[in-house]
């Protein structure tokens, strides 16, 4: 968000300094115009042009040399404010360092008796199904619409809540926000470096890593917005 102001700020900066500069060249040539013609006296004879009342040259010489600095100095911090904004944050993509979350074995129900399992001849034995699969996992929105993931890293942010959000909410969110992954068979997530921060469950996320995502996690976005991660 504050970075929205700055850059609301600066655009208003600029828009200022190019009608101080285009004022400041109507002057010059409203000075230039208004220099009268030489006059002549009731013989006839011409009399030296009187010197008009006008700004000094060099002062708006000088003032015209600043705005085109300032007007150049904001658009230098504009560009390099977007080319931050798009730069993929040192360190982000990188999965948890702790294992992946596993589906719960079924809970055996209270007074039942637990069945001993049989051997079956050749079977193989069954291995632990994660949480997330890319065939499954989505991302349930605020307006219940349903986003698939697939493998790899996607970025979440403010153009996908721009149509859910009321108006100018969404300027809460930042243009990439979090991050989505995908390894060893699971999602996580990640802030990315996000002015508002992001929430996993009620938890912060800013500055924190990334954690690993399992079915029905809710992601608050910016405060503005929050997200279900289904895979079932």
């Amino acid at each position: 968000m504050k970075g929205n102001k700055l850059r609301g700020f600066l655009e208003v900066s600029g828009g200022a300094l190019l009608a101080i500069a285009l004022m400041v060249t109507c002057r010059l040539q409203v000075n230039a115009d208004s220099i009268p013609g030489p006059a002549a006296d009731k013989f006839g004879q011409q009399l030296p042009p009187s010197a008009p009342i006008a700004i000094e040259d060099w002062v708006i010489y000088l003032i015209a040399g600043l705005v085109v600095v300032a007007v150049a100095v904001v658009v230098i911090v504009l560009l390099l404010m977007k080319k931050r904004t798009s730069k993929k944050p040192a360190g982000l993509g990188k999965p948890p360092t702790t294992p992946p979350p596993m589906r719960p074995a079924m809970a055996t129900p209270p007074g039942a008796v637990p069945q001993q399992p049989q051997p079956i001849a050749a079977a193989a034995p069954q291995q632990s199904q994660p949480i997330a699969t890319a065939a499954y996992a989505r991302l349930i929105m605020p307006d219940n619409t349903e986003v698939p993931l697939s493998e790899g890293m996607r970025f979440i942010g403010r153009s996908d809540f721009e149509r859910m959000v009321p108006p100018g909410r969404a300027d809460y969110i930042s243009r990439q926000h979090l991050a989505l992954g995908f390894a060893s068979g699971n999602y996580y997530i990640e802030d990315a470096g996000s002015g508002n921060g992001t929430k996993l469950n009620g938890r912060d996320l800013k500055g924190k890593g990334s954690h690993w995502l399992k079915d029905g996690d809710q992601i608050d976005v910016g405060g503005v917005a929050i997200f279900i991660f289904k895979t079932s």
